[in-house]
Parts: structure tokens; sequence; C-alpha cells
């Protein structure tokens, strides 16, 4: 990866890099974190952490998209109430259109990677 990155010319941000293993046999307990492979870029070990934030998804190392549906669903809760909260008006056509715009999206970002898996919620 290193290889590629300067290749590319890209530089790596060691900050923002972290390490998800995953499988059924990973468990989230300290010891076992702790008796995985470890690695490095550039020198820095890179932490192993569970679950993982990538591209405001959510993944845990057993691949379960539980913790992602808990946040969306509350981030997009608080919205809906921000809306009923802020909004003056009680005309439905307002109402839906401020849903339609502002908690949606929410909703909507990346529900085929949460389709797709076998943890039903």
């Amino acid at each position: 990866m290193i290889q590629w990155a300067e290749t590319c010319q890209l530089k790596l941000s060691i900050d923002k890099c972290c390490v998800l293993h995953t499988g059924q046999c990973q468990t989230a307990s300290s010891s076992t974190l702790s008796s995985l492979h470890s690695y490095t870029v550039y020198g820095h070990q890179l932490p192993i952490v569970t679950p993982c934030h990538d591209l405001e998804v959510i993944m845990t190392n057993k691949c379960q998209p539980r913790i992602h549906i808990n946040t969306i669903v509350a981030k997009a809760s608080q919205r809906a109430n921000a809306i009923l909260r802020c909004f003056q008006s009680c005309d439905p056509c307002v109402l839906l259109r401020a849903f339609k715009v502002y908690v949606r999206p929410i909703l909507e970002f990346n529900t085929t990677m949460v389709a797709s898996t076998k943890d039903r919620h």
C-alpha cells in the first residue's frame, strides 16, 4: 500500500488509518485484539479498532450493520424532530418537503450495503 501511494504521489494520513480484523472468530475482547497481527505504516503501528468508521459507514469485526443502522436512525430522528421544532408552518406539504430534503438522504445513504447483509434489525 505504501509503495502504491508513493507511486501515485499520495501521502497517507497515518492518523486516519486503522486496522479492522474481520471474521467469525474475531471478538472485541482486549486480550484477543492484542494477540492479532499488527500493521505499521512509516514506522507507526496502526491501532486495531472495532467498530471502524469509514465514509460515514460503521462496520464491526463481524460485518454486522446493527451499530450503523442505530446511528443512522438516531441522526434521522434528531433531524426530523428539529424540523418539527423549527418550522412554524403546520402545512403537511411544507413538512413533507423538509423531510425529503433533510431526513430522507440520511436514511437512504448506503442502503444497498445494509440491505445486502444477513443481519436483520
